[in-house]
């Protein structure tokens, strides 16, 4: 059985999720901040981001990016962040003796970041790097084009870095004032995981002065294109294939059996698509497919690479593996693997304490709930899937197949 997870509301505005594990060797600390790519403006897409990687750069109290690193990297523990379309996240994983090491550090970046002119000029270079880097790598830039070709406008549509134009047009002030904006109180939430003084978190969260905070913001709708078939040359040996379907937000009482669905057509070695495209035909070194499910809306994508030659029947393949999966021609045996592959595999996510942490901030943020692991288990495990894939089957018709593939150039 789990312990009992603590939402704590502090007078100051702040949010605890205390996950309290004491017998636990580790501690996981989390701040998510109410702010992502869908809350920027089409100018400024990527500040989000930009502001992420300015704040590593140096704080109040730890000045540069190796006192920063160096503080949690001494005790053994690791230090990171990223940005995501709904929010943005810093966590440290330390030893369980050192939980307030890690909470002193990240709030440290979250209240006190120096933002430096200087530092912001480094980081959008940085940045510029890890752009070019994606438009650079075959795989990278794949899942951009698809993402750009299957949405039209909303969060899905945008790279969560932003372009090289967006990026540089962002100024010192556009910084200051989206941290000033955006990082308070009643937009962050602290999540706790581990072994760790739950009295001395919540006394260290009490000490941050009380602050006020009202988002006059409407949440963005993802629409989709009228799908289409593009293909775009590189310089390449390998041709590397996409297939986007646009799906229902993750509030949809459908969420569960796309998820089997999903399991069942490509995640693991037994796949539907790995047994098809690798196993019979060899076709693909690797080949997978993933859900995402956001407040908005949500996809289901297929990633491989393959010779040139063969792009066109291994998307026979692909293509006809989502039509047997539509039309229900799967046996139970597939259906019940499925399930326990979901189960098994969010029950084994759930040793470790950082991504516990991430489960239950993810799932208060994006659902407004401290999710109950058995009610959670008991939802995949009751999936009706040959009843519910008559309302899933409409979603997964052909002409809702967005299809994008990177060639050789002289194909």
């Amino acid at each position: 059985m789990e312990n009992k997870v603590k939402l704590i509301k502090l007078d100051n505005g702040l949010t605890l999720i205390s996950d309290h594990r004491p017998w636990y060797t580790s501690a996981s600390v989390v701040a998510y901040v109410g702010v992502g790519v869908k809350h920027e403006q089409e100018a400024r897409v990527g500040i989000s981001h930009l502001l992420e990687h300015v704040i590593f750069k140096g704080t109040k109290n730890y000045p540069t990016f190796k006192d920063i690193t160096g503080n949690i990297e001494g005790i053994g523990g690791r230090l990171d962040a990223f940005t995501s379309y709904d929010y943005s996240a810093y966590y440290a994983k330390v030893p369980r003796s050192q939980a307030e090491v890690a909470l002193q550090m990240i709030l440290d970046l979250v209240y006190n970041p120096l933002l430096l002119p200087e530092d912001i000029d480094r980081e959008k270079t940085v940045v510029y790097n890890e752009l070019r880097l994606r438009y650079d790598d075959p795989e990278e830039y794949s899942d951009l084009m698809l993402a750009q070709n299957l949405w039209v406008k909303g969060p899905l549509s945008r790279e969560v870095g932003g372009t090289p134009e967006t990026v540089s047009s962002i100024t010192q002030q556009d910084i200051i004032e989206l941290h000033q904006y955006f990082y308070r109180n009643p937009n962050i939430t602290i999540v706790a995981s581990g072994a760790y003084e739950e009295y001395n978190l919540i006394n260290m969260l009490n000490k941050i002065p009380a602050q006020q905070f009202d988002l006059p913001f409407k949440d963005m709708n993802s629409e989709f294109q009228v799908p289409q078939r593009k293909s775009i040359t590189r310089d390449t040996s390998e041709s590397y294939l996409r297939l986007g379907y646009p799906l229902f937000n993750r509030y949809s009482p459908l969420k569960t059996s796309a998820a089997v669905f999903n399991v069942l057509l490509g995640v693991g070695g037994s796949s539907r698509l790995f047994e098809e495209i690798r196993e019979k035909r060899s076709l693909t070194y690797d080949i997978g497919s993933s859900l995402l499910l956001l407040k908005e809306a949500g996809e289901l994508s297929i990633a491989l690479s393959t010779h040139p030659d063969k792009v066109e029947e291994a998307l026979g393949v692909i293509l006809k593996e989502v039509d047997n999966l539509r039309e229900g021609r799967v046996s139970e045996k597939e259906v019940a693997r499925s399930k326990a592959y979901i189960k098994g595999s969010f029950l084994l996510s759930l040793e470790d304490s950082l991504r516990r942490a991430f489960f239950w901030g993810e799932g208060y943020l994006l659902d407004g709930v401290i999710k109950d692991v058995d009610e959670e288990i008991k939802n995949y495990e009751s999936v009706d899937f040959y009843s519910e894939i008559v309302h899933l089957k409409p979603y997964f018709a052909p002409e809702r197949c967005c299809i994008v593939s990177v060639v050789p150039r002289n194909t």
